[in-house]
């Protein structure tokens, strides 16, 4: 396989790392959000997946359950569960990340696993909403909850040693992403958006060792002086807002010339963020959770942190001098508040008062008036190369 054929898992949810691991009778846990803590998953010598929407095309049965002023997103998760597309899951973790994925938990327990003959194990983390001392604790009394629930419900054994073996392999990975990121923002990128869309999905859903051998190639690809070079750009842009787990939305962005150089999703760039978004010095370095609270909750970058809107601004304007970006897309899921309300403050504050380019949009998970949508991004380029 070459390696390049890694992005190609993006498509599938059944790659085929993942077929083989489920052939080998060896364990498939879910998710849905970054702040969940993989580490721990993998460390049981199981799978940690982030689920996603892929190849869903309609709400038929996720309906059902599921109200039209639901994030569709959600409801197209739903959907491909409701149609046994995720029947290779032994478990997931749920956390209190959004409201609509909170509401996963509930439909798992009440109606999915009820109604079910072979029930999946459930586990569900509380997170808390604020960056402080208290916060740092709670998260670590959740994380040694969450291993004893995984150890009991699964007869799974978890050590310590394990933990802090694979915080050193999700650390390596990390490091690998952030040396792609690079690719991204050099004068003539080396991969656009839509492919950094595609390795971190495929990142996302295998192990870790897998993963990384994936990485080293894709990186020793991008390094050779006759590798890829995306030239005649018309503009560098950066993507905010929800979760995006489709490449086409971002083909469209780029495809009349423009090219997504940074975009600080939670389902793609965030992972490798170099430097602490918020971090409590009072705590043992030594700690084999440290680094996993350190992840999921002092780097989270998610709006749902009611006090990190500051630090997620300086982040913003430390990628825009990085990546010289010429103008922000912002783009939130219909019925998500939570980047509804985060737009328009990143709206306010970049393009009144620092003067950024900015194109605000809102959009459902299944791509209808793609037609609409690439006239709005063209007169946005046509904007920049005015200003």
């Amino acid at each position: 396989m070459s390696a390049t054929n890694f992005l190609d898992f993006s498509s599938l949810l059944r790659n085929a790392h993942l077929t083989e691991w489920i052939q080998n009778h060896k364990k498939v846990i879910g998710f849905y959000c970054s702040s969940i803590p993989e580490e721990i998953i993998h460390a049981a010598g199981m799978l940690p997946y982030r689920i996603r929407a892929t190849n869903n095309l309609n709400y038929n049965l996720a309906d059902s359950l599921l109200s039209q002023f639901n994030c569709s997103y959600v409801k197209s998760t739903l959907n491909l569960i409701m149609e046994d597309k995720y029947n290779f899951l032994n478990g997931i973790v749920i956390a209190n990340t959004c409201d609509h994925v909170r509401r996963m938990y509930d439909i798992y327990k009440h109606k999915l696993n009820k109604n079910s003959q072979n029930p999946i194990a459930l586990f569900f983390l509380s997170l808390p909403h604020l960056f402080d001392e208290n916060g740092w604790l709670w998260v670590r009394e959740e994380l040694k909850l969450f291993q004893e629930q995984l150890s009991r419900n699964l007869n799974i054994e978890i050590d310590e040693r394990k933990i802090q073996e694979t915080n050193h392999l999700y650390k390596r990975n990390q490091e690998l992403i952030r040396k792609i990121m690079e690719f991204r923002i050099l004068p003539e990128p080396k991969l656009n958006g839509v492919d950094f869309l595609k390795i971190s999905i495929a990142n996302s859903s295998v192990r870790k060792e897998y993963a990384n051998e994936k990485l080293e190639q894709l990186i020793m690809y991008y390094q050779q002086d006759e590798g890829p070079k995306i030239e005649n750009v018309r503009a560098r842009l950066m993507l905010l807002g929800s979760s995006i787990d489709n490449p086409a939305f971002i083909q469209i962005l780029e495809h009349h010339g423009a090219i997504v150089v940074s975009d600080l999703l939670c389902t793609s760039e965030r992972w490798g963020l170099k430097d602490p978004l918020w971090h409590y010095d009072n705590w043992n370095s030594e700690d084999p959770y440290y680094p996993i609270i350190q992840r999921i909750y002092g780097d989270c970058f998610c709006p749902r942190i009611m006090n990190g809107h500051s630090l997620r601004m300086n982040l913003i304007k430390q990628r825009i001098k990085e990546a010289k970006i010429d103008g922000i897309i912002l783009q939130r899921l219909e019925f998500c508040d939570l980047h509804g309300c985060e737009n328009m403050l990143i709206q306010q504050e970049m393009e009144e008062i620092n003067g950024t380019p900015i194109l605000s949009i809102d959009r459902e998970y299944l791509l209808g008036d793609t037609g609409r949508l690439r006239t709005r991004v063209e007169a946005f380029l046509e904007r920049l190369e005015r200003s």
